[in-house]
């Protein structure tokens, strides 16, 4: 028999404020993003994201290897949906810290009302 290895799993929260269109700050330290679940209300918008090594530092926009903004598309993107998008969760794992953006860079979107993102994440 094999040895069985747990892996740690939790649930981690950003909230793109009414008004605004990027989260607040959360902490990837030893998790990966597993999935995204979408609230139940949401103005559409594709995700993009902005990463950092440090939460108070300057929060860059995230580009793949081809410099193309890492983007769920807008019509992945609907309210009361759980994201689980391989490509997008892996260009994701090298960032420390990260927010969530409404929208892309050159038009991000304001959320309508307070928006919480619940990011799911594993070991």
């Amino acid at each position: 028999m094999g040895e069985h290895t747990s892996r740690l799993s939790t649930t981690a929260v950003a909230t793109i404020l009414s008004g605004a269109a990027v989260s607040d700050a959360i902490d990837l330290k030893d998790y990966v993003i597993a999935a995204l679940m979408i609230p139940s209300a949401w103005t559409a918008a594709a995700l993009t994201f902005t990463g950092c090594d440090t939460p108070g530092g300057a929060f860059l926009p995230l580009y793949d290897d081809a410099g193309t903004e890492v983007t769920v598309a807008s019509a992945s993107v609907a309210s009361d949906r759980i994201l689980v998008n391989k490509a997008v969760l892996e260009q994701l794992a090298a960032v420390r810290w990260l927010k969530i953006r409404s929208g892309v860079l050159a038009t991000p979107v304001n959320q309508a009302a307070d928006r919480v993102i619940k990011v799911m994440l594993k070991s």
